[in-house]
């Protein structure tokens, strides 16, 4: 798996964890976001990439920065490496 890989399913990783500890529902998001609820039930299961847009209004409805998002995903990257220790 290259970087960019491991980063993508990191994101949905942290993205199903926020999910679950903020008590938000797919289908909650999808409504408030306007998204379809079958296209956003694929973004957590990293079964479609989650477009730059929609990033950041799901960061935002999370109630985090994208940049803390995208940061949380780059702490489980850099804990799976073979330096560190962990999973994705």
């Amino acid at each position: 798996m290259n970087r960019a890989e491991a980063l993508s399913a990191a994101l949905v990783a942290q993205l199903r964890r926020e999910l679950t500890e903020k008590g938000r529902t797919q289908s909650e998001l999808s409504e408030k976001l306007g998204i379809h609820p079958v296209t956003m039930n694929l973004y957590p299961k990293g079964r479609r990439h989650i477009p730059m847009p929609t990033f950041f209004l799901l960061a935002d409805e999370l109630g985090m920065t994208p940049s803390d998002l995208l940061g949380a995903a780059e702490s489980r990257v850099a804990a799976a490496s073979p330096e560190g220790r962990g999973t994705v």
